[in-house]
């Protein structure tokens, strides 16, 4: 009896070492699933579109390391529950012969030192990797680009820049987990301002999303606060960074009612502001839609359409968007944009912007790699007041669609149309088409060719080649809503 007992004893000796590998490996799976989590949380679209695929197989990992983690807990709990019925079935048998008892003693004296090496192994592991999800992820973009012009061209800050090749910029972004209730994010692009000039550093966007507070993990109608200095959503295109453009330039009417830099509209075009951004859902009237609420008070010194204050007063801003998800394959959202600020320096003047904006996008499950085809635009109408006269009205729209026949190349073309924000008789509109080439998800090339028919006699005419490259290394963010990959 004694001898079956023990080889009953042995047959469950379970190897604790590889138990403890195991789940080191776990808890290093899941304490760097949480980088990616918060990069896609910084840059998710609010309005329910489809995470990156990336992040949904790892989220299915981790699903995976986590069943096995329980199965490992209960193959331990079950190790321990007979290792105890053992040392009752000693109890009840008696006295043991010395080499039955000693084999006892030695299966103890290992499950005990075992089981303490498995618990210093998951809490070394715990101490060097726990620190890394708060470690800032760090993405570098750069971009270049080339032009072939048939009129001279003159940048806003009076230089030429036709037939040009430069480096247009140079940005870092830092996404990271402040801790368990808000993320940071910050961007700083060098970007030239003058033709092959210097590169000067900026920070574009620095700011704090608040998520939670403590004792409450989220807040009322998934509630966020944004406080720092951003983007604001006055439309859609202004959210977005140079890099992740589908153009190499910004659409006509974005860089004049909303403002532009050194190079005019071949360099960086749209507004940031320093202020607080709050965002919230709306009751839904159905499961495939999604209702989101924006209000904003910021300040800025580089909106086009309040450049008169220069700053000095807040803007008030609200955004309201419309999410619907049409099937598998299909989705559109709808948003609309209202901005008001003061016009002069005492604030007696005002300015407001009305904007409207919609995305049509189509990306079939079967083939959701390999062909896309995304549609919309933007329209903006704003009323200037001028001292002594009637305020000015300007109104300006683009439209644009791209389809991706194979899974590396994109075919799109845009049309602009804007009137001068100082005299609306004075009319551009821009036509544009454009070949974009995938090498990887780092490296993209771009030609293109633009048209532009202006009021004004030195830009009327005017035709212009395109080349533009565009590489990222380091983290690898989420790709632009208009990327099927």
């Amino acid at each position: 009896m004694f001898e079956a007992l023990l080889q009953r004893k042995r047959h469950f000796e379970y190897p604790i070492h590889r138990l403890a590998l195991c789940l080191g490996v776990v808890t290093v799976g899941v304490c760097l699933m949480a980088p990616p989590l918060f990069a896609a949380q910084a840059v998710d679209n609010p309005q329910g579109q489809e995470q990156s695929q990336e992040v949904t197989a790892l989220r299915e990992l981790v699903t995976g390391l986590q069943a096995d983690l329980m199965s490992m807990h209960s193959r331990l709990e079950m190790l321990e529950t007979q290792l105890a019925a053992m040392e009752e079935a000693k109890l009840q048998v008696g006295q043991l012969p010395p080499a039955v008892e000693e084999e006892f003693e030695r299966l103890e004296e290992r499950q005990a030192e075992d089981r303490q090496e498995l618990m210093e192994e998951i809490e070394n592991n715990r101490r060097t990797i726990a620190p890394l999800v708060f470690t800032p992820a760090l993405t570098m973009f750069g971009n270049a680009a080339g032009r072939l012009d048939s009129k001279p061209v003159v940048s806003p800050e009076g230089d030429r820049i036709d037939d040009q090749f430069m480096l247009r910029a140079a940005e870092f972004e830092l996404r990271a987990a402040v801790d368990p209730y808000a993320d940071a994010f910050l961007a700083i692009p060098l970007e030239a301002e003058t033709p092959n000039g210097a590169l000067e550093a900026d920070v574009e966007e620095a700011y704090v999303l608040l998520k939670g507070i403590p004792r409450l993990s989220s807040l009322p109608g998934g509630l966020k606060l944004k406080i720092g200095k951003y983007r604001p959503e006055i439309g859609k295109n202004n959210l977005i960074h140079f890099h992740d453009l589908m153009w190499t330039t910004r659409p006509l009417p974005v860089a004049t009612f909303l403002g532009t830099e050194g190079l005019g509209v071949f360099a960086e075009a749209g507004f940031q502001a320093t202020g607080i951004n709050t965002d919230f859902f709306l009751p839904s009237p159905s499961e495939n839609a999604t209702l989101v609420s924006q209000f904003g008070v910021a300040w800025s010194g580089n909106l086009a359409v309040t450049r008169g204050n220069e700053g000095k007063n807040p803007i008030f801003y609200t955004h309201q968007s419309w999410y619907q998800r049409l099937n598998d394959s299909q989705a559109f959202e709808l948003g609309g944009s209202y901005l008001n600020g003061a016009a002069n320096l005492d604030g007696s003047l005002r300015s407001q912007l009305v904007a409207a904006d919609f995305t049509y996008t189509w990306k079939p499950g079967r083939l959701g790699q390999w062909r896309s085809f995304v549609a919309g635009g933007e329209f903006f109408y704003a009323s200037i007041e001028r001292p002594e006269l009637a305020a000015e009205t300007p109104l300006g729209f683009y439209l644009f669609g791209q389809y991706q026949p194979t899974r590396n190349i994109y075919l799109g073309g845009r049309y602009d149309y804007t009137q001068a924000l100082a005299d609306e008789r004075i009319r551009d509109r821009n036509w544009s088409a454009y070949l974009t080439h995938y090498t990887s998800e780092f490296l993209r090339f771009r030609l293109g060719f633009e048209h532009r028919m202006s009021d004004v006699a030195e830009r009327d005419g005017l035709n212009t080649f395109l080349f533009e490259l565009n590489f990222v290394f380091g983290v690898h963010p989420t790709e632009p809503y208009w990327v099927s990959r």
